[in-house]
């Protein structure tokens, strides 16, 4: 990761003055090791709460769709639970085939990009309990 490693040797990644956080965006890494490899190097020059790892799909606007009729809506909130709920289905359905991303899900996989993500982003997003404060 040139880029972090430059931007930790000017000091940008120090947080003294400035407020420092980096964003990264799955895949992160293809395997264990390299997962882990990467970890380090990005620890080598920022701590754990400057370091964020995102998925783009979290931002789509069906899943900020999901998100604001779970929490937000003061009709749907109260009854979005296992008392109320029998089953979830989670349908993958997209009209655009594969396109332009061929190189990435040669390299990732569908099965890996699409399952162990996305789907399971949306599972956790709808089973999940809100907090209670």
């Amino acid at each position: 990761m040139p880029i972090i490693k430059n931007m930790g040797s000017f000091g940008l990644t120090e947080e003294m003055n400035n407020y420092s956080r980096i964003v990264i965006e799955k895949p992160f890494g293809k395997d264990l090791n390299s997962a882990k490899k990467l970890d380090a190097e990005l620890h080598a020059h920022l701590s754990e709460n400057q370091i964020y790892r995102i998925d783009h799909y979290l931002g789509k606007e069906t899943v900020q769709n999901i998100m604001m009729m779970r929490f937000a809506n003061i009709v749907f909130e109260p009854i979005w639970n296992y008392k109320y709920i029998d089953h979830v289905q989670i349908t993958v359905s997209e009209k655009l085939g594969i396109g332009n991303r061929v190189g990435y899900f040669d390299q990732t996989g569908l099965l890996r990009d699409m399952f162990q993500n996305h789907i399971l982003q949306l599972l956790t997003l709808i089973a999940m309990e809100p907090l209670l404060l």
